[in-house]
């Protein structure tokens, strides 16, 4: 019985070991997409700041009363 759970100790730390890399895989799998989408969103925002600059430029000036 001593040598399974010597081995189920080396099992037992190999799957922890496992999970800890897969966790820290998708950490770093998940801040690289929130910083794609960061950077998306500030680019579409931008880009629509300035289409709207753009045409609030173009725009005739209202006659004051």
């Amino acid at each position: 019985m001593w040598l399974n759970e010597y081995h189920a100790d080396f099992l037992a730390r190999d799957r922890l070991a496992e999970a800890r890399e897969r966790a820290a895989r998708r950490d770093l799998v998940d801040r690289v997409r929130r910083r794609a989408l960061r950077r998306l969103l500030g680019a579409v925002l931008i880009r629509l700041g300035r289409r709207l600059a753009g045409v609030t430029a173009r725009l005739p000036a209202r006659a004051r009363a």
